[in-house]
């Protein structure tokens, strides 16, 4: 038994190693075979890799277009294995640029395809549903609304809960085994992003913030998770004050440490959500991206929080509306107002119900397995 698998992201391929990992619990006696586009967590569990997530890994348009040829000649000689390999099913993890192309070629094959994690079709990008009907065998969601839009348009959809949920609990257990305080009242985190683009514009801003801060609150500790050494070495060249800590590779602990926090736009901000960590959301890219967003996005506001319980419980702070004492209020406030404080906590509870037990792996593996074999 032969599968086909794609990731080409990082988040991809941690994803496809658990799915792998399920896998090989549930058919011990008759083993499956993966291979495919992948990363070292994949590999570890056994899959073939052709070529790695960091080979697939583009940001932006532009580095999109740079590296088209070379994606395509990647292409081109999966499909070619594919039709010599003739495997059971195609399993496409994120990365929908990518694999809804690839999945174009292999449905001309008659390889059925499962895109895990849904591309975000109710914020942008609508008529690709259109595509998906055409090619997909099935969608895997992170989000409870996502089946609905699915299924109104004929396909497919699966809601398997969100993996951040599952992680960020763990981590929760993991800190108060280590007798680490959580939300301490003294403790600010404050989150630039990850990419230097997002750093480049946001960072010089949360400095001026946390002057402020150390200045009103003397007694304060501010924190600044980053994700990586690499990353780290792009942030110190802006001159951080030492009052402010470094945290590389350390958002969940340094999030779960803060009372409240000042985030960048991203996944980040679900995982303060779950870690129970209120927050203001900041975002701010160049003017030209900016507009163009705004003509193709069709969503109300663009933090995970708010757009999945359908309200606003996050301030948002998006280009010109990021001013210092806008942001610099609502920190305060969160510092300040406990009722305020209490209400937004009781909101982030209700979010993590819903999103499901964070099991996405094993629940996804469990319909796969009925629906290939």
């Amino acid at each position: 038994m032969h599968i086909l698998m794609v990731a080409g992201e990082t988040s991809g391929d941690y994803l496809g190693a658990e799915m792998i990992a399920e896998w090989n619990k549930k058919h011990k006696e008759n083993p499956i075979s993966f291979w495919g586009f992948g990363g070292t967590q994949m590999k570890k569990q056994g899959m073939e890799v052709l070529h790695t997530v960091e080979e697939l890994h583009t940001i932006g348009i532009l580095e999109a277009l740079k590296n088209y040829r070379r994606l395509k000649r990647y292409m081109n000689e999966l499909v070619k294995k594919a039709k010599e390999e003739k495997p059971k099913a195609a399993v496409l993890i994120d990365y929908p640029g990518f694999n809804l192309r690839l999945a174009k070629k292999l449905h001309k094959l008659g390889i059925p395809c499962y895109q895990v994690v849904s591309p975000q079709i109710w914020a942008w990008n609508y008529r690709r549903v259109k595509i998906m009907k055409k090619v997909l065998s099935g969608v895997f969601c992170l989000y409870p609304f996502e089946p609905d839009i699915y299924k109104k348009e004929g396909v497919p959809a699966y809601f398997v809960s969100h993996p951040l949920v599952k992680k960020t609990k763990t981590a929760m257990s993991k800190f108060r085994a280590s007798k680490i305080s959580a939300h301490r009242s003294n403790t600010v985190a404050l989150l630039p992003g990850s990419r230097h683009s997002e750093i480049e514009k946001l960072l010089p801003f949360l400095l001026d913030i946390a002057a402020d801060l150390k200045n009103d609150f003397p007694r304060i500790k501010i924190l600044m998770p980053i994700p990586d050494t690499e990353i780290q070495e792009y942030v110190k060249s802006f001159s951080i004050p030492e009052y402010i800590k470094l945290m590389p590779g350390k958002v969940q602990e340094a999030l779960y440490k803060s009372k409240a926090a000042v985030a960048c736009s991203g996944t980040v901000t679900l995982e303060a959500a779950l870690l129970e960590t209120p927050f203001v959301l900041i975002y701010k890219t160049s003017a030209t991206t900016y507009h163009i967003w705004k003509r193709i996005v069709k969503v109300k506001w663009i933090g995970l929080v708010n757009l999945l319980l359908g309200r606003e419980v996050v301030k948002e702070f998006i280009q010109h509306e990021m001013r210092h004492e806008s942001v610099y209020v609502e920190l305060t406030r969160l510092l300040t107002d406990d009722a305020y404080y209490q209400e937004i906590l009781s909101s982030f509870r209700e979010l993590k119900k819903n999103l499901g037990d964070g099991a996405m792996a094993k629940h996804t593996v469990n319909i796969l397995d009925d629906l290939i074999f």
